[in-house]
This record gives structure tokens, C-alpha cells and sequence, in this order.
């Protein structure tokens, strides 16, 4: 038994080529944690003796595991700086006299492509309960949504449902502009909207809400 020790020993010290760390004996004569350290140094040492080491025997020379590394190749979240918004068309819903859905065009003027996903942050801002510059941050809609990715020129669409104020008997929010966040960002940018909306800030489900971020045009 000692011979067979003294054998596992001296392949421990060709293996690692460096140090016997990891390759204590135990009292049955078996090496006790000499697989992952002695392979995790192996290939540390040739990596390196060839000049490509890589993350992946690093990280196993480092910490006796081993690991292997991802590229991020998504492309970046869409910026306000990189997007063009606009009005782009209004609609009736099913006919209705008083719910609207303004369509709201997003373009990529950016050189490279970014990803949006969900629904823009979306203020009202207008005269309301006396007040001039009243902010009314919008509900979301419950629609499922996915990621939209858009080229350098390529366009994509959000909808604003809204109740008209002028065929309803409530209180409005004249409405003179929109405040703008894309999706998980923070920075804010704001165009001209003159509507009379009713204003339901209180409301649980108002009638007035926002959709999700689709590709397109």
C-alpha cells in the first residue's frame, strides 16, 4: 500500500508540472480532490506554455472548476436619442363615437440596431382641474408583448386608447403635449398633442391606456 501511494503521489506531481496542491492521500491510499485541480492546473499550464489561454482554463485554475465564456452579440436597448416619434394616424374603435386609438410611429435614426421591449412610459400633459402642465401618467394595456428589434431605418408602432372627452359628460384634460420614455430607459422626450381627453387619473380601469410596442409600420 505504501509503494502504491508513493506511485499516485509521483503522478500527481507530473500532472500538475508545478505544485502537489490537491493531491493529498487518504489512509486507503486514493488521491483525495486530485481530479478537478489537477486537471484544472494542466490545462492552466499548457494554455499558457502555447500562448492561447483561454477564459475557461482560467477560470478553472483559478477556482478548480471549470467554466466557459459567452459573447453578448444582443444588440443595446433603443435610446431616445436614436428614435424619431411621431403621430401617425387615428382611428375609431369598433365605431365608437368616443374611443380613439392614436398610433404613434417609432423610428430608428440611429447606425446601429437596438431592441425595445413593452410599452413606452407615456405622460398626458394638458389643462386640467385648474391646473396648467396637469401630468397624467397612462395605464397599460394586459396584452402579451415580445421583444422588437429595429435596423438602422426601421420603424415600429405603439398605440394611445383614449375617451374622448367632447362625446362624454366628464371632466377633461385638454391636452397640449405627450412625454415619451422608451422601454426600460430613463431618459424622457415630449411632442405636441392637442386633444380633449376625459381624465380618469382616479380610475381603476380608465378607459384611456396605452399598447404594447409592435414591429412594423
Amino acid at each position: 500500500m505504501r509503494i502504491q501511494s508513493i506511485t499516485m503521489m509521483a503522478a500527481c506531481v507530473v500532472a500538475s508540472g508545478l505544485t502537489l496542491a490537491g493531491c493529498q492521500t487518504n489512509g486507503t491510499g486514493s488521491s483525495s480532490g486530485a481530479g478537478a485541480a489537477t486537471t484544472a492546473s494542466a490545462a492552466a499550464v499548457n494554455a499558457q506554455s502555447s500562448g492561447t489561454a483561454t477564459a475557461s482554463a482560467q477560470a478553472a485554475a483559478g477556482s478548480g472548476a471549470t467554466g466557459a465564456s459567452t459573447g453578448n452579440s444582443e444588440s443595446s436597448t433603443c435610446q431616445a436619442a436614436d428614435l424619431t416619434i411621431a403621430l401617425d394616424g387615428q382611428a375609431s374603435t369598433s365605431g365608437s363615437t368616443s374611443q380613439y386609438t392614436q398610433t404613434l410611429g417609432v423610428t430608428n435614426k440611429g447606425s446601429a440596431a437596438c431592441t425595445m421591449d413593452g410599452f413606452f412610459g407615456v405622460d398626458l400633459v394638458g389643462t386640467a382641474n385648474g391646473q396648467q402642465n396637469y401630468s397624467w401618467p397612462l395605464e397599460r394595456s394586459s396584452e402579451s408583448y415580445s421583444t422588437v428589434t429595429l435596423k438602422s431605418g426601421e420603424s415600429a408602432y405603439f398605440g394611445i386608447n383614449y375617451l374622448a372627452s367632447a362625446a362624454v359628460d366628464s371632466a377633461p384634460i385638454n391636452v397640449t403635449k405627450i412625454e415619451l420614455t422608451p422601454p426600460n430607459t430613463t431618459t424622457t422626450v415630449s411632442i405636441p398633442w392637442s386633444v380633449s381627453v376625459v381624465l380618469q387619473d382616479a380610475a381603476t380601469h380608465p378607459g384611456t391606456y396605452l399598447s404594447p410596442v409592435v414591429a412594423g409600420k
